[in-house]
């Protein structure tokens, strides 16, 4: 499994490669580890970094750390276990941040999406749209009352799209898809008279 690192604290990617080195056998158990010094010029990085990395070994019991006889390697086993829970939780992070940035991408088109229909919409009743449109009045009896824009999915039955609606003499343009439909309900519909027939038929079929 390949894990991806950009996002990983460099003293994790050291504990990382050093637990895969005592697994594979190029490091054995009871070896001693090159000093900190050393391991901070093999990596390139600070002797702090490098402290970081063994002391997470360390407290995975993969190392012992002596005052005088310094950094030995005591576990293979547990340096496979660090390799596992490295694996795991960065995969779990990964995926996390992949599905914020798919919500962030969701929210921003529908938002966008909501401000294009509104700006079409910026127009008075009595010239509505320079396009095709018709209107829906709903009652006690229609199909989908009850139910919101987004859920009916009309675009999807009918090619087409709800653009304003009238309740209790109030006129309301570009509606929220989280719109619930209700009786007495009018719906302006863009379509022709074929798409009519089909809204005709969605909601009083």
């Amino acid at each position: 499994m390949k894990t991806d690192e950009k996002n990983i604290a460099r003293y994790e990617q050291i504990a990382y490669q050093l637990a895969k080195d005592i697994v594979s056998g190029n490091i054995k158990e009871l070896e001693k580890l090159s000093g900190r010094s050393l391991l901070s010029s093999k990596y390139n990085v600070s002797s702090e970094t490098i402290r970081k990395a063994i002391e997470l070994l360390h407290a995975y019991h993969v190392v012992k750390v002596k005052d005088r006889s310094g950094i030995i390697v005591i576990s293979s086993e547990n340096a496979s276990a660090y390799i596992r829970d490295y694996k795991k939780k960065n995969s779990s992070k990964k995926h996390f941040e992949e599905t914020l940035d798919l919500l962030e991408q969701s929210t921003k088109m529908n938002q966008d999406l909501h401000k294009k229909i509104k700006k079409i919409m910026q127009l008075t009743k009595s010239e509505l749209f320079p396009f095709e449109y018709f209107v829906i009045k709903l009652n006690e009896q229609s199909n989908h009352i009850g139910e919101t824009i987004a859920s009916i999915n009309l675009y999807d039955k009918a090619e087409t799209m709800i653009v304003a609606y009238e309740k209790e003499k109030l006129f309301y343009q570009a509606p929220s898809p989280d719109t619930c439909l209700s009786a007495s309900m009018k719906l302006y519909i863009l379509g022709n008279d074929e798409i009519e027939r089909k809204v005709k038929k969605f909601f009083n079929s």
